[in-house]
């Protein structure tokens, strides 16, 4: 079977198709071929969707490929961002003794409690 690269599909027909390039691998396979489109299988670890594109939304000649290299790793950087200040506003939390604070809360739901134990939070953390 032939493989694609989804970071060359157009961001638009992912996200019509409930796509995320965070979780799927970017390797995804060809199952069928039409004279206008591709059945493109892609993977992840919840399991696999299969979606048609249209064979003129592939052309090599475009800068789609580019463009959708470029918003991933975007949104990419953007979610260890905000991963990581999260993760420091757990820590903050943590250290300064605020009750009820654990992972996988709502960022809002950290902040209320710390300001509830009527502390500041520091602005890069926000």
């Amino acid at each position: 079977m032939k493989t694609i690269d989804l970071t060359t599909i157009p961001a638009f027909v992912l996200e019509q198709n409930g796509i995320n390039l965070n979780y799927f691998d970017f390797d995804a396979t060809i199952e069928a071929e039409t004279e206008k489109a591709y059945k493109v299988k892609a993977t992840s670890d919840y399991g696999a969707k299969f979606f048609w594109v249209a064979k003129s939304l592939l052309d090599s000649d475009s800068d789609y490929g580019k463009k959708q290299v470029e918003i991933a790793e975007a949104k990419c950087q953007a979610f260890a961002s905000g991963a990581d200040k999260y993760a420091k506003l757990i820590a903050f939390a943590k250290q300064n003794g605020v009750a009820g604070v654990r992972e996988k809360m709502k960022k809002q739901n950290v902040i209320n409690k710390i300001l509830q134990a009527g502390l500041q939070i520091p602005e890069e953390l926000r």
